[in-house]
Parts: structure tokens; C-alpha cells; sequence
């Protein structure tokens, strides 16, 4: 993906880059990953982390419980 956004705006190794070669490195490694951080962020929102750990803590107990009581 990177090589390609590159290719297409005209970046060429080891010489002067073009505005639009220049345009094409921002994109690659501003703009990508700002928008790949942003969806990560929005979906850890719909995470319900704090809730399976009360009930995953919960059901430890219980098992816990169960396995003293048979001991």
C-alpha cells in the first residue's frame, strides 16, 4: 500500500521530489495512520471492557467458591 501511494505520486529515490511526491509521503505517513488511530479509538468506544471483567471476576468467585467447597 505504501509503495503503491508513493508510485502514484511520482516518488523517485534518491532525487528532488515533486510537489506531488511530497504530497503523496504526507498522505502515506500523516493522514494513514491519523485515520487508522480515529477508527481504533471509535471502536474501543463500543468496547464493553468494564462490564465482561465484573462478570468474568463474578464467575471466578463462583468457581472459586465451588472449588473450596469440594475440597
Amino acid at each position: 500500500m505504501t509503495a503503491g501511494i508513493l508510485a502514484a505520486g511520482g516518488y523517485q529515490a534518491n532525487k528532488v521530489q515533486s510537489t506531488s511526491a511530497l504530497h503523496a509521503i504526507e498522505f502515506n505517513f500523516i493522514w494513514i495512520p491519523i485515520v487508522g488511530f480515529a477508527i481504533a479509538a471509535i471502536a474501543l468506544m463500543f468496547y464493553k471492557a468494564d462490564k465482561q471483567e465484573k462478570m468474568y471476576l463474578v464467575e471466578l468467585a463462583e468457581r472459586n467458591a465451588k472449588l473450596k467447597s469440594e475440597e
